[in-house]
């Protein structure tokens, strides 16, 4: 569960950095961008309590499970983005 845990914080993190990065330049968004990295923040200490918790040290079908995860999230995203 934590591994699980821990692949999908790292894929959010990797998405907020994404959007934050987009809002570097544009100065009347700054808010916006804080609240992202604010956000972001709170996901990286989440995914850093997962990896803590987790009792066994990951495997290949962990690995390969974690990979599914986030390949997942990201094919989510996509499906959003349309929708």
């Amino acid at each position: 569960v934590y591994a699980t845990i821990e692949a999908v914080e790292r894929f959010v993190e990797r998405h907020y950095a994404e959007q934050i990065e987009r809002l570097d330049d544009v100065p009347a968004l700054i808010e916006l961008r804080d609240t992202l990295a604010w956000c972001r923040d709170g996901e990286i200490a989440h995914r850093d309590e997962a990896a803590v918790a987790q009792s066994v040290q990951p495997g290949m079908l962990l690995r390969a499970w974690t990979a599914l995860v986030g390949a997942g999230s990201k094919f989510a995203v996509g499906i959003a983005r349309r929708v």
